[in-house]
């Protein structure tokens, strides 16, 4: 029997001028007011040659962090815990409290759009 592909959560941020701003002025990305965030959320099985552009990679079968551009602290359960709570319909909570686990029916086939 093959070995199942891991299951994994990718995360891609766009950043943008917030609607409004006048983007004619220089340096108007400077100020955080000015900026919008688009967030794009896939559940997959298997990593995808285009998912190495992703901000954040985390592996939900190993429950570990694949990759965080951010720089910021490569905390599993930080991450677990903001994304299960943004996008409860990919997680189920397990009998152990601190335990997240995916629900895997709802994995996205590599031809779907998230």
């Amino acid at each position: 029997m093959a070995r199942q592909k891991e299951i994994y959560l990718v995360a891609t941020y766009l950043k943008g001028p917030r609607k409004g701003v006048n983007t004619g002025v220089a340096g108007y990305l400077n100020n955080d007011k000015n900026i919008s965030y688009q967030e794009k959320v896939v559940v997959t099985r298997g990593l995808k040659d285009r998912d190495v552009t992703a901000d954040i990679i985390l592996n939900l079968t190993q429950k570990t962090v694949f990759k965080n551009r951010f720089g910021t602290k490569n905390v599993w359960e930080t991450l677990a815990a903001y994304y299960s709570d943004a996008y409860p319909q990919y997680f189920k909570v397990t009998p152990a409290p601190d335990d997240v686990a995916l629900k895997v029916d709802d994995v996205v086939d590599e031809n779907t759009q998230g």
